[in-house]
């Protein structure tokens, strides 16, 4: 497994097969199916946090003392 491409630091079989599978072919029509059952793979996979915003949401806890939150979230103006 190259992890180069494997950013979710988890491996799946049929997923590393797809990607070495469209790596191996030069033909656009067989690697984008490649990539998408990749993808479809990678997606269901994926640990989801459910968040209002992702821009001005934030995980809290009792103990952090001083975060407050930006409105613009990570957009610099200045």
């Amino acid at each position: 497994m190259n992890c180069s491409t494997n950013f979710q630091r988890n491996s799946d079989a049929s997923r590393d097969t797809s990607i070495a599978s469209g790596k191996a072919t030069s033909t656009a029509w067989a690697r984008t199916q490649d990539r998408d059952r990749a993808v479809k793979i990678a997606h269901d996979q994926a640990l989801g946090i459910p968040l209002a915003h992702p821009l001005v949401a934030a995980i809290r806890h009792p103990n952090v003392d001083g975060y407050r939150i930006i409105p613009f979230g990570r957009v610099n103006f200045g």
